[in-house]
């Protein structure tokens, strides 16, 4: 927990799991919370928790395909999969990251936000890059990292040649 005394009395920030709760005294406005670094150091504190919950989450290796829900049409999603340890749509890429999962991501970056990326399936500054501006543009944590927050919030193309965020897609 972090505690600041502010001009409209003591702000908290209490961090759970990848969760930030800010409670400003009095039940105070957020914005009311005395100075503009407290304010910054406070989304400082949300984007840390948000990048260590992901370290529990495997590397996406594939994609797999998944439908927009109440319809017929699927887009290509970033994917975990091995024959041990099953296989998961909540998986992460980073800088380094190679394969299939990092082209789907590359493929979404260029087609719903015009990125010109090369789809060659290797995370690396380019795309890097991209990812920071669209999860600054889809209002997620903006940490260069995707994982199931920024795979929810920006949008992926459907076969239906429509870009729609991944929280209207289903299977997560």
């Amino acid at each position: 927990m972090k505690t600041w005394l502010t001009s409209s009395g003591i702000a908290t920030a209490v961090i759970l799991g990848a969760t930030l709760l800010a409670s400003p005294a009095h039940a105070a406005p957020v914005s009311e919370v005395g100075q503009t670094e407290s304010i910054k150091e406070l989304r400082a504190i949300a984007a840390q928790a948000d990048t260590s919950a992901l370290a529990a989450y495997p590397t996406c290796n594939d994609y797999y395909y998944v439908p927009v829900k109440n319809s017929t049409v699927s887009a290509q999603f970033p994917y975990f999969s091995t024959v041990r340890a099953g296989s998961s749509l909540s998986c992460v890429l980073e800088t380094g990251n190679t394969g299939n999962g990092v082209r789907a991501l590359q493929n979404t970056l260029n087609r719903c936000y015009g990125k010109g990326l090369a789809t060659d399936g290797v995370f690396g500054n380019g795309t890097y890059n991209a990812l920071l501006q669209v999860q600054r543009l889809a209002g997620t944590t903006v940490d260069g990292v995707y994982g199931p927050g920024t795979r929810n919030a920006i949008r992926w193309l459907a076969g239906d040649g429509v870009c729609r965020p991944g929280s209207q897609y289903g299977g997560f």
